[in-house]
């Protein structure tokens, strides 16, 4: 699509998007009120978990995709990690896995649900993307 070295146009927007998308998950798993509470992510933590690990698996999840986010946001501007790319791309992929399987896979495949469906293509969407900029 483009000469080696050259980044696309679309690959920059995938890039940004990502980035945005990561971090405001992160900080809707951290905060306590309002519209960060509605996060899908955090209800499935809420009806898995009980009171303690609930409070735990939203902050382990939301710092691990809010850096992801970040990181991904400092390789729009061309920063090279080196070696740690890989491995941070492997942690992301890993992270939003498990958010499809709390989220989508878990609490039920319903899918005579277009609610079910959009959600599970949006996520799907992220990580195809994701896979996309990682290589």
């Amino acid at each position: 699509m483009g000469k080696a070295g050259k980044i696309s146009i679309g690959h920059l927007i995938i890039k940004v998007a990502l980035a945005v998308i990561f971090i405001i998950t992160g900080l809707a798993l951290l905060g306590d009120n309002g519209f960060f509470a509605t996060s899908q992510i955090r209800s499935a933590i809420n009806k898995l978990f009980g009171s303690d690990l609930r409070k735990i698996a939203c902050i382990v999840m939301g710092v691990v995709l809010l850096l992801c986010g970040i990181f991904i946001g400092l390789k729009v501007f061309a920063l090279n990690f080196g070696k740690i790319d890989n491995v941070i791309y492997i942690v992301t992929l890993i992270a939003w896995i498990a958010v499809i399987v709390l989220v989508d896979i878990i609490p039920g495949l319903d899918i005579d649900n277009s609610v079910w469906w959009g959600n599970c293509g949006k996520d799907l969407l992220i990580l195809g993307s994701l896979l996309t900029v990682s290589e």
